[in-house]
């Protein structure tokens, strides 16, 4: 069974470094869409 989980908060708090983290255990991460898509 596949999980998914959305990291979500406000700046500062970790986020990437724990994305980060996910991805060098090995773990599939997607980028966020809406800064490229703002910008």
């Amino acid at each position: 069974m596949n999980q998914k989980y959305i990291i979500t908060g406000a700046p500062g708090t970790g986020k990437t470094a724990i994305i980060n983290a996910l991805k060098k255990e090995g773990h599939s991460c997607a980028e966020e869409i809406s800064r490229t898509i703002i910008t």
